[in-house]
């Protein structure tokens, strides 16, 4: 099997990017759905003894998130009301992970400017730049790759508020040389529109 893999690795010339993971199972695959339909029940029994809240069952207004989401189970902005649906999560456990797709909406639908990965490690940082350099050259898109600034919150091996300080330290930086300023909800250019915090 490990003999298949290096070779469908070597025929799209993808082995320099590519490593294998320390895992007993695809995850992401048909391996794990009996794992999903556990978590699934799980979640909805959560659901059922009222330990989540949800849009119908909340008796406190709720707001609507100001920021879209885009689902990398789907690759599109999708309704915040699928992040409180057990069946949605159930399939992101067996789903292809469609990460390519949620940063060409990014870059195309929402012309993002910053992208900050929220997480214990920099694995999306170290590979957006490779998903953006493929949109500029086989998209035709006009925007470079350098306008859109990549900051990590976290990295394995290093201390986490050393960390977390320099990438803060990053993103003031840009949003300074961009001319941009910092609120509570997010960064907003001159005239108030949203440039970045998306989540994925």
């Amino acid at each position: 099997r490990k003999d298949s893999i290096a070779l469908v690795m070597s025929t799209l010339d993808v082995s320099s990017s590519c490593k294998y993971l320390a895992v007993d199972c695809a995850y992401h695959s048909n391996l794990v759905v009996d794992a999903a339909k556990s978590f699934e029940n799980q979640f909805q029994s959560m659901i059922d003894e009222g330990c989540i809240l949800t849009a119908s069952s909340s008796t406190t207004s709720e707001s609507k998130p100001y920021l879209p989401i885009i689902s990398c189970q789907t690759g599109t902005i999708i309704d915040p009301s699928l992040m409180l649906s057990p069946v949605y999560w159930a399939r992101q456990m067996v789903s292809t992970v469609l990460f390519m797709n949620c940063i060409q909406v990014l870059r195309r639908d929402i012309s993002i400017t910053m992208m900050i990965e929220i997480g214990p490690s920099t694995t999306l940082t170290d590979i957006t730049p490779s998903c953006l350099h493929s949109l500029t050259h086989h998209h035709h898109h006009d925007r470079n790759d350098e306008d859109i600034v990549l900051v990590a919150s976290l990295g394995k091996g290093h201390d986490a508020m050393d960390y977390f300080n320099s990438s803060l330290s990053t993103v003031r930086a840009a949003v300074h040389a961009m001319e941009y300023k910092l609120s509570g909800r997010g960064v907003f250019d001159a005239t108030g529109r949203i440039l970045s915090l998306i989540h994925i």
